[in-house]
This record gives structure tokens, sequence and C-alpha cells, in this order.
């Protein structure tokens, strides 16, 4: 990655009740990702700056932001929609099945230039509309906003609870100390999907999918065979991308 000298790193600690990001292909199951995309981050951004998602898309493009996003949540659930048909009055509606995660943790990544920083970090902290994470009222409460310099930088090749920029299946090991005592949780193997990066915006408010990246959710702890730049934020280790749009 190609660190600028001057840039600054925004980590965002927040929390939410519910979240859910449905997968584009899921349609009467909305099947969650385990993590926002960076195309969440962006309306979130878009939505504390005041702007609709077109101009928050634009504003990233411009920018040149890296991001990255870190975060846990307590557990997983599945609620059931009525949804009504749109093309004919007399057709009838659908049952949904809309897949959510609840009591959620994060911690999201934004680098850049020093002025974008920091404008972002005080839209953050004074939000123009209500932050909200997949659903409308899936409200995302922020607790703490720090910019930090490139101190906060680190090389790291374990990782967990995190989003990778890219397909890493083929390069993926467990990473389990077996002289430590574990509590029992699920295990969470890692995943990768193919997920739009960017939309083209029409006049009549429509939108389609302008491009497509590789993600990959890592949930328990892996190691790789090469490090990656992490911001360290606490002790948390978050691995940071360039989105390009």
């Amino acid at each position: 990655m190609n660190i600028m000298e001057n840039k600054k790193y925004l980590i965002v600690k927040a929390v939410s009740e519910t979240a859910s990001f449905r997968i584009p292909e899921y349609h009467n199951f909305h099947k969650t990702l385990p993590l926002p995309p960076f195309t969440t981050l962006i309306g979130l951004a878009g939505a504390a700056l005041g702007k609709e998602y077109r101009d928050a898309q634009e504003f990233f493009k411009v920018n040149e932001f890296s991001l990255g996003v870190s975060g846990r949540m307590f557990g997983r659930a599945t609620d059931l929609w009525k949804a009504k048909s749109t093309k004919k009055k007399n057709t009838e509606g659908t049952v949904i099945r809309r897949e959510f995660n609840y009591g959620n943790q994060y911690s999201l990544v934004f680098a850049g230039n020093k002025s974008t920083i920091e404008l972002l970090a005080n839209a953050f902290n004074y939000p123009e509309y209500p932050l909200s994470m997949g659903l409308s009222d899936s409200l995302l409460k922020v607790i703490n906003v720090q910019v930090l310099d490139d101190k906060c930088l680190c090389d790291s090749n374990h990782l967990q609870h995190c989003i990778l920029l890219g397909n890493f299946m083929d390069h993926i090991s467990f990473d389990l100390d077996l002289d430590k005592k574990y509590v029992f949780t699920p295990i969470t193997s890692p995943v990768s999907y193919n997920l739009p990066n960017a939309f083209i915006f029409f006049d009549d408010g429509s939108r389609k999918i302008k491009g497509r990246q590789e993600y990959t959710f890592i949930g328990n702890q892996v190691c790789f065979e090469k490090k990656m730049m992490c911001v360290d934020g606490c002790g948390e280790k978050i691995p940071i991308f360039e989105h390009s749009i």
C-alpha cells in the first residue's frame, strides 16, 4: 500500500443493537454479511456529512480513502417480513426471511489526508443524518472518535474479526494456541463474497452496480504467510486497504 506522509487515520468505535447487510443475490431470504462492507462505510460517512449516497461515493472517489473494518456480534437471528408486490395491484405479496446480527460492536477505520479526515471526524461527532447499519431502524451509536498519525501503523499476519479486500481463502490457516484455555464459543470460518464496490446512478433515483470486488470476512483468529498493513486501534489490529471506485 502507498502510505502518504501526511496521512491520518480515523477510528470510529460504535455499537448497534441490530444490523443487516444483505448479499445482493439473496432475495426471499435476505442473508446478512457478518460485517459491514466498504460500501456501507461510504454510506455511513455520507450520512454523517449530510450527503446522499451518490455524492458520498464521489467524495470517496476524489479523496482516495483507505478503509478497514473490525467487529463482533453477540448472535444472529431471523425476522419474517411481509412484502407487497410493486408490479400489479392484484398481485400477491411474498414473505421474506431477513437475517440480522445483534449485539454488535464495531471499529471503523478511514485513512486519508489530514483535512478530509478532520472533516470526517467532526461529522461522526456531530452527524447530519441518523447513522444506521443496513436498515433504517438499525441505528448506530458512536462511542468514540479518534484521529491518529502513522505511528498507529503496524504489520501483522494474525488477524481476527475483520474484512480483507480480495480473496484470501487459499492463504489462511487457523491459529489456535494449544496452551491457552478457551471458553466455548462458536468457531466462525473465513468466507469470501464477490460484492458491489461502486454504483452508477440515474436521474429517476435508481442505480445499478458499476463494479465488484472480492471480500474475505475473517471470524476467529487466522494466520497468513505474509504480514498485512494494519492500524493498531487500542491493541486491536485492523487491516486497511485502498478502496478504488
